[in-house]
């Protein structure tokens, strides 16, 4: 009877532990789903980062290169005043600063 009651047990237990095991095992399987899932939203997101990185600095640049030919622009328009009176260095530092 002893036998029996601790067959009995054991088997219970076995039971059991595979149950465990099955459950472990769906969620291991989900949890990889869902880690899948955020790495091909996380490559969509990079994707999507590298392609403004290679907006920005053309959408940049195109404005300061406008406003580097209006400093010439007033330079060439300014440059006889400029020229003569030195009391514009000022005007010109300016115009430098802009044109860095």
């Amino acid at each position: 009877m002893l036998l029996l009651t601790l067959f009995l047990t054991l088997s219970r237990a076995d039971r059991n532990a595979l149950s465990f095991a099955d459950r472990m095992a769906d969620k291991a399987r989900a949890n990889s789903a869902a880690l899948e899932a955020s790495n091909r939203d996380l490559a969509s997101s990079n994707d999507t980062l590298d392609a403004f990185a290679c907006v920005v600095p053309h959408d940049l640049k195109a404005p300061l290169l406008n406003i580097r030919t209006l400093v010439e622009f007033v330079r060439e328009d300014l440059a006889e005043r400029l020229d003569a009176d030195r009391a514009d260095a000022e005007i010109v530092d300016k115009l430098d600063k802009v044109n860095r």
